[in-house]
This record gives C-alpha cells, structure tokens and sequence, in this order.
C-alpha cells in the first residue's frame, strides 16, 4: 500500500440459517457430503425364505407355512422359526451406518389363549433356510412384544438386531423358543408368501 492507502476493514454478521441479499435467497443445508453431515434413512426388508422347526431342530412339516413359536405338546416341544432376510442387500445399505430405530412387522394367525400371547423375537446366523436348525445358531428373546388373537403389527425391537444385522452377526429374525413352556407363548404367525408375511423396517443415520 501507499503511505495515503488506508488498510482494508471487514464485518460479519450471523444472519442465521436463511437470509436474502438481492434478488437471491440463501439457506444453511444440513446433510450435505461437502460439510460432513448425515442423512437419515429409513428401508424396509421382506424376508426371503420362513420355516418352523421342533424343539430338536427338525423341520416342522406340518406348519402350513406358517411361523411356528412356542410350547404346545411333547410331540413338537418348544418351537422356534426362522426368517431369512436379504442380508447382503441390508449390509451394505447400513455400512457406516448408525442404527436409531429397528422394528418387525408380525401377523399373528393363532395363539393358544384366545386372549392372546407374546412373540419372542431374537435373530439369527443362517443365510438360507436349513433343512435342520441348530438352535446354537440363535440369539434368541432379545425383544418381546404381546399381540391380541390375529392382531397384525409393526413391533419396536432393540437396535442391538439392527446393529447385528450391519455387522454381519445376525442374518435373519428368529421367533421363539419360548422363554418357558407356558402356553402364553405358544402361536402362530403368517409365513413367507402368505398375506402379513413379516418385514423388517430399520431407521438409520449415515
């Protein structure tokens, strides 16, 4: 500068997140990958493939397709399902992700009591439907819910099944054995194909 330059000066002023200068309108956006912000989605799974098994893991063939859970008798003893989901699909859309809400859409069809009874929800390791289960392979009663008779609904579970389901820990929902052999947790719900079939819908961050 020259010895009659004055120097430069500046001001700023916080005109928050909208303001208007001319004919153009600005506004603060949240989300964005230039400042490191986070959306937030929420995606819902069908399951691929249900089977009931017996309290041994053999297959129980006379469900009807239906997801077994649950004591009634000796002859198939504490019952438990399985549900596949499309888990590689599920990973990769939750890599990174921060997991805010996890929930299981269930259509029950029977319970033991007409008043109703409780679905005992955990998870499972099998990519596929096995022609045996090895209940070893199930992490079970992480979450439980009470249904009415044939009450259809979406049930908030723990974000601990999500957060196995990003992991590649759990690949699937598992329903029952029941904790006890009460008939409180002897029922049914829809299958794989069948109206009501379960889904899982996880809300997430990344």
């Amino acid at each position: 500068m020259g010895a009659g330059d004055r120097s430069l000066e500046f001001a700023v002023d916080d005109l928050g997140t909208k303001a208007n200068v001319g004919a153009i309108n600005f506004t603060q956006v949240s989300g964005t990958t230039s400042g490191g912000g986070t959306n937030t989605y929420t995606k819902t799974y069908s399951t691929n493939g249900t089977q009931s098994y017996r309290s041994d893991g053999s297959q129980n063939t006379v469900d009807n397709g239906h997801c077994f859970q649950g004591y009634y008798s000796g002859t198939n003893g504490n019952q438990f399902s399985l549900i596949t989901l499309p888990y590689t699909t599920i990973q990769s859309d939750l890599s990174g992700a921060t997991i805010s809400k996890v929930e299981v859409y269930l259509d029950n069809i029977h319970w033991y009591n007409n008043s109703g009874g409780t679905a005992v929800i955990g998870t499972h390791t099998y990519g596929t439907i096995p022609g045996s289960a090895n209940y070893a392979n199930v992490n079970p009663d992480i979450s439980e819910s009470s249904f009415t008779y044939g009450q259809a609904k979406w049930v908030t579970v723990a974000n601990s099944i999500g957060n196995a389901l990003r992991d590649n820990t759990a690949k699937g929902i598992a329903l029952g054995k029941g904790p006890t052999t009460s008939h409180t947790y002897y029922g049914y719900f829809a299958g794989n194909g069948q109206t009501g079939e379960p889904k899982v819908r996880i809300t997430y961050t990344k």
